[in-house]
């Protein structure tokens, strides 16, 4: 089987020491984690901890089956780069006069000289 990369996401609540306790699972499996992140999810009292890796499907599946079974953990599951929707957004800086006109971008901040505009997904300006 190829390795590929895969995004597994974790949502639990927040406690003491258990990105270690997570840490240690990749450890043991000897899985080099190539990205971690931990944030805030859409429910309050909720994070996610959203961790990249490069490993084949079948290592993936009991890595995540054993993610499911600790107990501070909510739900756990994993995607493939093709399984997941990517958007990208931009925060300018930019002279007041000029851009708010040429982009169709929504005015954020406006001082006397500057504004701050944010761009968001594929149909941004083409720079």
């Amino acid at each position: 089987m190829i390795k590929q990369e895969f995004t597994i996401t974790v949502y639990t609540e927040n406690q003491v020491g258990l990105i270690n306790r997570i840490a240690i699972i990749f450890s043991r499996r000897k899985i080099n984690i190539e990205s971690l992140n931990t944030s805030p999810s859409e429910v309050e009292g909720i994070h996610r901890f959203t961790i990249v890796i490069n490993e084949t499907e079948e290592v993936v599946k009991k890595l995540v089956r054993q993610l499911d079974k600790q107990v501070e953990i909510l739900r756990a599951f994993y995607n493939t780069d093709e399984e997941l929707v990517w958007q990208e957004m931009a925060l300018y800086k930019v002279k007041t006069d000029e851009v708010i006109a040429t982009f169709a971008a929504r005015k954020q901040v406006v001082l006397e000289i500057r504004a701050w505009v944010f761009f968001q997904g594929q149909n941004g300006p083409d720079w």
